[in-house]
């Protein structure tokens, strides 16, 4: 049962094959203990996506603008008015680093979602994966060697192959 091999249990392809689905398993769910600091980065990246995602909440607006509301109702004395400025100051900029946080991973994970369907594609230039790291110089000459790719599938087959306006 536990084998999921078509061959018997007891051929070395078959434990070679188990071996591998095994060692894929520990890669991809990642079985081995992280150590503290990858702790701390986990613990780190679920504190800003909860912060990220209270801050984004439209409830949140509403709270922030009825306080803002309350602030200035209420007679507040100088001591009071500059703790509020200076606990709203790193508020805000504490929000707006978790906001850009989750941002930054959202778009990495973007990008190796879409470097992975480049890789997947027959006929497609595997150079394009991992783009948005390249210098202005390269992209430059991938452009036009893109260009040159188009210009000749072009001559061969008679049609124009991309809908592009330069």
């Amino acid at each position: 049962m536990g084998s999921r091999c078509a061959c018997p249990p007891a051929t070395a392809i078959c434990k070679t094959a188990e071996a591998e689905q095994r060692r894929r398993r520990v890669v991809i769910a990642g079985v081995s203990k992280p150590n503290l600091r990858q702790k701390l980065y986990i613990l780190g990246c679920r504190f800003s996506d909860w912060g990220a995602n209270i801050a984004g909440h439209p409830l949140a607006l509403i709270l922030v603008i009825l306080f803002c509301f309350a602030w200035f109702l209420l007679p507040l004395g100088e001591s009071a008015t500059a703790v509020l400025t200076l606990v709203l100051s790193v508020l805000a900029i504490t929000l707006t680093q978790m906001v850009l946080n989750q941002q930054k991973r959202h778009e990495i994970a973007l990008h190796m979602k879409i470097d992975e369907l480049i890789h997947a594609m027959r006929g497609a230039r595997d150079e394009v994966m991992g783009i948005e790291h390249k210098s202005e110089a390269e992209l430059e000459a991938l452009r036009i060697t893109g260009d040159i790719a188009e210009e000749v599938l072009e001559k061969r087959h008679g049609k124009s192959i991309s809908t592009r306006i330069d």
